[in-house]
């Protein structure tokens, strides 16, 4: 009953939006900055770092994987085609879809990103507990769940932009 009470007690005392954005934002930076200059683009650490974990994919699994819509991954892979870091080839299971698939160079990017979210993630949850940083992982599962559900009950039966 008191937790309850509690609850409805914090829905009421705003949580500023910019702290996410913030974090959020100082993560993306710290990041690019750690990766040596070696990720241009904003989005290139968590892609490259991605495709390095998956190895050769679609498309689609790649946006799906990143929670990002198949149009912003296919404007970022075609940058990152141009620079050299990725390229597209043939889908041996399926002839009409191309796989994207790190090139040498990527590997390296790729590398030097895995190292930079290493990094960045180390400082930023430097000075927490185990107990502490096991609940703040819990807290985002919850909240996870949470906007999941609302996305459940906006869109219906529809399957919105981004994935899950």
């Amino acid at each position: 009953m008191q937790r309850t009470a509690k609850r409805r007690e914090n829905a009421c005392v705003p949580v500023p939006l910019s702290l996410f954005a913030q974090t959020s934002a100082n993560f993306v930076f710290s990041t690019r900055k750690t990766a040596q200059g070696k990720c241009r683009q904003v989005g290139q650490p968590p892609l490259l770092f991605t495709l390095g974990r998956m190895g050769a994919c679609n498309q689609a699994d790649l946006a799906k994987a990143l929670h990002i819509s198949p149009a912003t991954i296919a404007v970022s892979l075609k940058r990152m085609e141009k620079s050299g870091f990725v390229k597209r080839v043939p889908d041996p299971g399926d002839l009409r879809s191309n796989r994207i698939e790190l090139t040498e160079r990527g590997r390296r990017a790729a590398a030097s990103a895995d190292h930079a979210i290493r990094r960045v993630n180390q400082q930023m949850y430097r000075d927490f507990t185990p107990e502490e940083f096991s609940q703040i992982v819990h807290f985002y599962q919850r909240m996870q769940q949470n906007l999941i559900r609302l996305k459940q009950e906006l869109y219906g039966q529809e399957e919105p932009t981004c994935a899950n």
